[in-house]
């Protein structure tokens, strides 16, 4: 596993380490993770990610502000998608997501956002279960996170995973600092 500096996190340096995904998928690499630390730096955000100031600040760089909603997707399967509608982004996230899984998956559409995916058109079953909660005369097109066989599901899932795992890395050298190593392993356990 290889590791480079991302940047000063409240007085030390995160160490971001690549991670190695299994041979079944398409090893995405490094156009993903240079595509991640382009965000970051780009919209000036620190890691561990606020997940409010990260669409904010993504929605005013694209011009089109983003909201994230929670939906009980009827099929358990859905985790949560990307609408785009005429003038705004609407991320969906299933209401009965843990706090984590909330968090990869607003992440997952985001990286459908900064790699501009397009919709493989399967996606209208989705579309007519969260059409009646969607403004009227909304023209949109929507891409669902809850399968990962194509490139571009690999792709955002990568993206999602370095953001998660960069934000960990974070909290536990923030806590490091505060708290000392001795003091971190004994909170750790419990």
């Amino acid at each position: 596993m290889r590791t480079s500096m991302l940047g000063d996190h409240g007085g030390s340096q995160i160490l971001i380490k690549r991670l190695k995904f299994p041979l079944w998928s398409r090893s995405p690499g490094r156009a993903v993770e240079a595509k991640a630390r382009h965000l970051l730096r780009d919209l000036n955000l620190q890691l561990p990610l606020d997940l409010d100031e990260l669409c904010l600040k993504l929605g005013e760089k694209r011009m089109r502000p983003i909201q994230t909603l929670e939906f009980c997707f009827p099929d358990p399967s859905i985790f949560g998608l990307w609408v785009e509608a005429t003038d705004t982004d609407i991320i969906i996230h299933d209401a009965n997501l843990p706090p984590r899984q909330r968090t990869r998956t607003i992440l997952h559409e985001v990286g459908h956002m900064v790699f501009d995916h397009e919709p493989d058109n399967s996606d209208d079953d989705v579309a007519e279960m969260i059409a009646p909660h969607l403004p009227p005369d909304t023209t949109w097109r929507c891409l669902r996170r809850d399968r990962f066989d194509s490139p571009h599901e690999n792709d955002a899932e990568h993206f999602a995973a370095l953001l998660q795992y960069w934000g960990h890395q974070a909290e536990a050298a923030t806590r490091r600092s505060i708290l000392g190593g001795a003091l971190e392993n004994a909170v750790d356990i419990f």
